[in-house]
């Protein structure tokens, strides 16, 4: 079971991968321009991921981390050489620009008399992130070229230290070829979920069954430290089926084993009768923590829910959205909405254990 531990105090990191994401700065930013970053709240971020840095036209971006503590501390960046360090900036920055970096060169940050370990340019702007083999659709599908078994793409991605080791994973979806929008009806391929070190290696992957569909409006990755441990999490919604990234199956395994079984067969592929919920997974092992029912949920066995949105097909209901929130300006809560158009359905999570701390419903 998840708990909050607000005993622990940590760091709110400033993280810039291009643009800062409060003011969209991308050559000079300081916390005086971006008062967004100034809570001091908890993040699963440590020291040791303090900078990223790529090479554009031979200039050199290093991209700093640090904690909301910054104007209290000397933040020194060097560029390291085979014996040697040169200083080349001193001062609470959030990012800096090497106007003479190369290829070859690699940069640490100091801190409060920490240094971090060193990192190295990223040639081609970019990294390079092998991935494990694709899943294998068992839907078939048409189109000019005949009959075939549709494909899986990575999709949508977020990023979270998982594992607690001071670096980022990756927490990724793969989209089948056959994703549909909310407002179209039919059967999709099922959606997988994995999670890698930046190296590649493969974590887990889960199998979110056949009871939540693909599209763009369905599973929305949020990953956080939301029980203080160091660790991040990852809360989405599930439904029958899902199986976890250790092979355990969340809710009536019955109505995931085969499509035909599945909730989502009685309404053309979306699930509009079967039980919907939210489920914490833990970030090293993909072993599903804690699960709890999903609001506003559906009326098992009857589209009665689905039908309180405005229509009698799922296109309203069934757009979900979520988000990380720090509610009471400390401890990261996921957020979950359920519905377009006619009305919304708002929950708010600080962890899995805990009753739905707010739910609403708007007519929005």
């Amino acid at each position: 079971m998840l708990k909050n531990s607000k005993e622990k105090t940590k760091k709110i990191r400033c993280i810039f991968f291009g643009s800062c994401s409060g003011c969209g700065s991308r050559s000079s930013c300081s916390y005086d321009k971006c008062k967004v970053h100034l809570p001091a709240v908890q993040s699963q971020e440590t020291w040791k991921t303090l900078i990223e840095v790529s090479l554009r036209q031979r200039l050199t971006t290093v991209y700093l981390f640090h904690g909301e503590d910054w104007q209290q501390s000397l933040l020194t960046l060097h560029l390291l050489f085979t014996e040697t360090k040169k200083k080349i900036n001193e001062g609470a920055v959030t990012n800096f620009v090497d106007a003479s970096g190369t290829v070859n060169d690699k940069y640490t940050v100091v801190a409060n008399g920490e240094m971090s370990d060193s990192v190295g340019v990223w040639e081609n702007g970019y990294l390079d992130i092998p991935l494990a083999k694709a899943p294998e659709s068992d839907v078939l599908q048409m189109d000019r070229n005949g009959i075939y078994y549709g494909s899986y793409t990575p999709g949508d991605s977020s990023y979270g230290d998982l594992d607690g080791d001071g670096q980022y994973e990756i927490v990724m979806l793969w989209s089948p070829s056959d994703a549909k929008d909310a407002a179209t009806g039919g059967r999709t391929g099922k959606v997988y979920m994995d999670a890698y070190k930046l190296d590649g290696t493969q974590l887990w992957r889960i199998d979110m069954g056949y009871n939540i569909r693909a599209g763009q409006h369905d599973t929305q990755l949020n990953v956080a430290d939301f029980d203080g441990d160091g660790r991040a999490e990852v809360m989405v919604r599930t439904a029958d089926g899902t199986v976890d990234g250790q092979g355990n199956v969340i809710g009536d395994a019955s109505k995931g084993e085969t499509y035909e079984n599945s909730w989502a067969a009685l309404n053309g592929g979306k699930n509009l009768q079967g039980p919907l919920y939210v489920t914490c997974f833990d970030g090293t092992t993909g072993k599903a923590l804690d699960t709890i029912d999903y609001f506003p949920n559906n009326t098992v066995g009857s589209n009665a829910a689905s039908l309180t949105f405005g229509d009698d097909f799922g296109n309203r209901s069934e757009r979900y959205n979520s988000t990380i929130a720090y509610i009471d300006g400390q401890s990261p809560s996921a957020v979950f909405a359920r519905g377009y158009y006619f009305g919304k359905g708002i929950s708010n999570l600080t962890d899995v254990q805990v009753p739905l701390h707010t739910a609403l419903r708007t007519a929005s």
